[in-house]
């Protein structure tokens, strides 16, 4: 029988979102197999009572990004999150040995709004592969070199585009499915080196993990956008749809 998981990230002050997007999990989304809730230090002490076995709440310690905030500090990039919501590298967690005891893993934001079953990702082909949405839908203009800074950090970026092709299509990191087979002993090892390395990523992990997994591995591809009638996952409703017609969305509009 297929062993699943759904994980979600939280540190305190994303709790009652997280929750929240659980009760829709259960509810919503007829999700009855295993969750587990990846914490940081802030809720390491923290007294979970769910009540529910199917719950499992994962600590990891905190990633330390001291040295490296203080050398954006004096060359600041992208939008802020880089200072403000350095807790997004705790998603890294995910390709932990940990979640070798699942045969698929679904890992979706704290937040996420559930509107219909959630089960219907599973059943899409992750064999051997890591499903996302691609950032750039509906119009493909972006690509992974604009993950990038290239203004500050000159120099690191002229490497990636010298080293690597940037110039495709990525993934955004709201939703992950992917067969815990692509986790090997240094994954998260190697996801955290390239973040040392290559501290001009704007999103945070989103652009390293791009670099790992879509560059690197190629194991990357877009998740399908509907099945049938109905979609299953976007940043918010587009061309006049309602939240109704899909499975999940980040920010929906027509609540």
């Amino acid at each position: 029988m297929l062993k699943k998981c759904i994980i979600l990230v939280t540190n305190r002050p994303y709790l009652a979102k997280c929750e929240e997007t659980i009760r829709q999990l259960l509810t919503n989304g007829y999700y009855q197999d295993d969750i587990v809730i990846v914490i940081g230090d802030d809720l390491k002490d923290y007294d979970f009572n769910y009540q529910n076995e199917k719950i499992i709440v994962k600590y990891f310690p905190d990633i330390d990004r001291t040295n490296i905030i203080k050398i954006l500090s004096d060359k600041p990039i992208g939008d802020g999150r880089v200072f403000t919501k350095t807790f997004q590298w705790h998603k890294v967690h995910c390709f932990d040995l940990f979640f070798k005891q699942w045969d698929v893993c679904l890992y979706i934001d704290a937040g996420m709004h559930i509107f219909n079953n959630i089960n219907v990702f599973f059943d899409l082909d992750w064999k051997n592969s890591l499903l996302a949405h691609s950032d750039s839908y509906p119009f493909y203009n972006w690509t992974l070199n604009f993950q990038f800074d290239g203004e500050q950090f000159s120099d690191l970026y002229n490497e990636l585009n010298n080293k690597y092709n940037m110039d495709v299509d990525y993934f955004q990191s709201g939703i992950l499915l992917y067969d815990t087979n692509i986790i090997e002993n240094d994954t998260k090892d190697e996801i955290l080196r390239l973040s040392e390395k290559y501290i001009n990523s704007k999103t945070n992990e989103q652009g390293i993990m791009n670099l790992h997994f879509n560059i690197i591995k190629q194991i990357w591809r877009p998740v399908d956008i509907k099945i049938g009638e109905d979609f299953l996952y976007d940043y918010w409703e587009r061309d006049g749809n309602h939240h109704s017609k899909y499975v999940m969305l980040k920010y929906p509009q027509t609540l």
